[in-house]
């Protein structure tokens, strides 16, 4: 007669199976986590129309700010985009009209950040890695 086979039902193996379930549902957490902020982070002009009347792009390169000047209308989204190697500082300059528009704001390589200006106005600003690099976007109603 051959002699039984026990399966180690101690609390350790139940120990491993949670731990395997709960590393499967961290996995997935950070999976959807990374797919939300990329799709934040390169939302690229023209994506969900909807949401936003208007929408314009500002570029850190390695030939400073593209562009430099900007036209817009007003309730216009700006995304500010680092398409380069390493990061760069949004600083807005005193003396904007929209409360929006204060203080700085780091963008990482690859990475964007993006903001509705509502007012009509000069909204300056500069990066604050080179202060030399400034841009301005101008806010008005009869912009293109």
């Amino acid at each position: 007669m051959r002699k039984p086979v026990y399966l180690p039902t101690s609390p350790n193996r139940r120990l491993w199976a949670i731990v395997g379930i709960g590393a499967a549902a961290l996995l997935v957490v950070v999976l959807v986590v990374v797919q939300v902020s990329t799709r934040v982070a390169h939302h690229q002009p023209g994506e969900d129309q909807e949401e936003f009347a208007h929408e314009a792009t500002v570029s850190f390169t390695d030939q400073g700010i593209v562009p430099a000047t900007l036209q817009v209308k007003p309730n216009t989204r700006i995304y500010w985009t680092n398409n380069n190697t390493t990061r760069h500082v949004l600083v807005a300059n005193n003396g904007t009209k929209d409360s929006a528009f204060t203080g700085q704001q780091t963008i990482n390589p690859g990475s964007g950040y993006a903001l509705t200006l509502t007012k009509p106005g000069s909204y300056k600003y500069y990066d604050g890695t080179d202060p030399r690099a400034t841009g301005e976007i101008i806010v008005t109603s009869d912009a293109h």
